[in-house]
């Protein structure tokens, strides 16, 4: 969420390197550009963003690059297991660039009701990426924040503790404790163990 000086004005000598990583909260230039959609890799200031406003997997930008390996990291607020930020993806995907992805979610999602165990079979699926011809495809490798039964006992007592866990919400409270935190770490590093 800020706006940067371009690092190609930078080392073109317009904008003086020691002032240009300042960050701006807003530009007004870069903001009516953007409102337009006149925003252009030539601009005086960039904005970062983490790609929210387009998909939430961060993905997009990956697919018009044609990558062979996406590795996909879900970790959206997401207890119904419904796979929305893949979903959406998939759509823009499709719509915006005739890139096809196929992937079989069925061992990701969850084997009972949520009321009862609630739990995957697996943290993770493989898919193709179609990019619009039989010699140019993609892997796409897609790991979701699940539970699966085997994470070990201080997960199980924390989720235990914390029904929500993996999937607390994010909007209303994006700050968390020292236990929470290490509960993302650790099921964070056993899927990509389990990978």
């Amino acid at each position: 969420g800020y706006w940067l000086a371009n690092p190609a004005w930078i080392a073109a000598g317009k904008i003086r390197p020691d002032t240009a990583w300042r960050p701006w909260r807003v530009s007004p230039t870069g903001y009516l550009h953007e409102l337009a959609g006149n925003i252009g890799a030539g601009d005086r200031v960039v904005h970062l963003s983490d790609g929210g406003h387009i998909e939430n997997l961060g993905i997009y930008s990956l697919l018009r690059r044609r990558c062979r390996l996406i590795i996909a990291i879900d970790a959206e607020e997401d207890a119904a297991m419904s796979f929305g930020a893949l979903g959406d993806l998939i759509r823009f995907a499709r719509m915006d660039m005739a890139i096809q992805i196929d992937i079989d979610l069925d061992h990701v999602r969850r084997i009972g009701k949520p009321a009862e165990d609630g739990l995957s079979r697996d943290h993770m699926a493989i898919g193709e990426i179609d990019y619009g011809d039989a010699s140019d495809k993609g892997l796409f490798v897609y790991l979701k924040s699940s539970l699966t039964g085997d994470e070990g006992e201080a997960l199980r007592k924390y989720k235990a503790i914390e029904p929500a866990f993996p999937h607390h919400p994010t909007m209303g409270d994006q700050f968390y404790d020292e236990e929470q935190f290490e509960a993302y770490r650790s099921l964070g590093y056993h899927i990509a163990d389990q990978a």
